[in-house]
């Protein structure tokens, strides 16, 4: 049991720093939009992020995720594991380019007919999101190849470095030319060529393109019901500022309040994605190798869970400290929007914990009945109660959505592959979760009785952990 959480420890830190270089450049990088854009020109920005992020999840057509599976199926097989390696590559290439082209033939109309109020023109800037959509995909696969290695480090450090380069890029276009929204996406296309440079090189390195048929029809059998997976997680992470975007601009300075807030509370997003970047390798290999394995990700799934709530109820305590202090006070409207999103991706995080089992059992068919669920769950609320209710819907449907999410996980994934989870620590995250909710939403809890729930929550989370450690060392 010790060995698990020295690896999950270990890879948890390093896909913190990694993975969670995105996350942090995002944070960091409010003050900067704060003081140089108005919510609307915010709003633009936000918009452009999520055309390109929908892109990159498209045009992989989810091959990423078979990468760990493939090593892992190769695992004593030097040979067949970078053959695999090689063909998913091109494969991976092969789709990317082919959606490329179907935005060249599409993106002008989706952008300046379907999203025309955004003020946003195809050529260039639509066409540059396009192309740095297209390099920013090619970090797929060797990322994927850094997780199945678990050479979290490594690819902590890689991200990191881009990362820097990136918010360099950012500065310089946002900041000091004071070029704005469309300052931004040329600084986006810059550093998507510096990616394509930098992850191209590690997987020539691993192994060259291949042109496997075999290879290409199993890796696809395996990895398309993982697409609508991935878009239905689009919906669920990035759909409603599109959503909003589309009804105009009398919701354009909301949806820049709305985005601000959105980005402290995707700190939530990058700490569940980091811990999830070395669940997933951590438990293939303990369910390939491990007979007692129910018990054992159990009981590290159930830890996880209440530090992912520790880390949700701080975000949600703190936030409106935080954005005063980032926004020198322009974008305080914004922290009203955290606390159901940063609920969200709490409700993420406890998705991927059962959720991992369809992986492993080659059960992928049942994602797309998981998030499409969610996404429609997702689009349902956000495009009937936008018009009625305003901009907070879609903080409130990012919740419900990822809530669906949560519970078809449990109920597809834990049945066929169970796991021994410990009651106490998630009867201590669900507390932790609803104290935090109270508190940011009474007037007369200052920081003092904030930072004692947060105290006296670690306290006892502490006694838990150490009491079953030391049940550990006995057994």
């Amino acid at each position: 049991m010790n060995n698990i959480w020295q690896r999950l420890g270990r890879g948890f830190v390093y896909s913190l720093a990694g993975h969670g270089a995105s996350y942090a450049i995002a944070f960091f990088l409010a003050p900067v939009y704060a003081r140089a854009m108005a919510p609307e020109e915010f709003a633009v920005v936000s918009f452009a992020n999520s055309l390109r992020n929908i892109l990159m999840m498209l045009m992989p057509m989810g091959v990423g995720g078979a990468v760990v599976f493939w090593l892992n199926l190769h695992l004593n097989d030097r040979e067949k594991r970078e053959r695999s390696l090689g063909a998913i590559a091109a494969l991976s290439s092969i789709y990317s380019a082919a959606w490329f082209l179907i935005f060249l033939f599409f993106g002008k109309p989706l952008i300046e007919k379907g999203f025309g109020d955004i003020g946003l023109p195809f050529l260039p800037y639509g066409l540059l999101i396009g192309l740095s959509a297209f390099l920013l995909s090619f970090a797929t696969v060797p990322t994927s190849l850094f997780i199945a290695e678990e050479k979290i480090g490594l690819n902590a450090l890689v991200c990191t470095l881009f990362g820097l380069v990136q918010t360099l890029l950012i500065i310089y276009f946002v900041a000091w030319l004071k070029t704005g929204a469309k300052g931004q996406i040329v600084a986006m296309f810059l550093s998507g060529i510096v990616s394509i440079i930098v992850y191209g090189w590690f997987i020539f390195k691993k192994s060259p393109f291949r042109l496997d048929k075999a290879i290409f029809r199993d890796v696809s059998k395996y990895a398309l019901p993982l697409l609508p997976h991935s878009l239905s997680m689009w919906v669920l992470n990035l759909s409603d500022r599109m959503i909003i975007s589309y009804y105009g601009k009398s919701f354009i300075k909301d949806l820049g309040f709305y985005s601000f807030g959105y980005t402290v509370a995707m700190v939530m997003q990058g700490i569940m994605v980091a811990m999830n970047g070395i669940w997933g390798s951590v438990f293939m290999k303990e369910a390939r190798t491990n007979e007692n394995a129910g018990v054992v990700l159990g009981k590290a799934a159930s830890y996880a869970i209440l530090l992912l709530s520790g880390a949700g109820a701080s975000i949600i305590l703190f936030s409106p400290e935080v954005i005063s202090l980032l926004s020198a006070g322009r974008y305080d409207e914004s922290a009203a929007y955290v606390p159901p999103v940063v609920l969200g991706y709490f409700f993420q995080g406890l998705y991927m914990f059962p959720g991992m089992a369809l992986f492993h059992l080659k059960k992928t068919y049942f994602f797309p009945v998981i998030t499409g669920a969610s996404a429609v769950t997702n689009i349902a609320i956000n495009f009937y109660g936008i018009p009625r209710w305003g901009v907070m819907t879609a903080a409130w449907a990012t919740a419900a959505g990822f809530f669906v999410m949560a519970a078809l996980s449990f109920v597809l994934g834990h049945f066929r592959f169970p796991l021994r989870y410990r009651p106490a620590p998630l009867i201590l995250s669900a507390a932790m979760m609803a104290g935090a909710f109270f508190l940011v939403g009474c007037s007369a809890a200052g920081l003092a009785w904030k930072s004692s729930m947060l105290v006296a929550g670690a306290a006892v989370g502490g006694f838990l952990w150490s009491r079953d450690m030391k049940e550990d060392e006995r057994s």
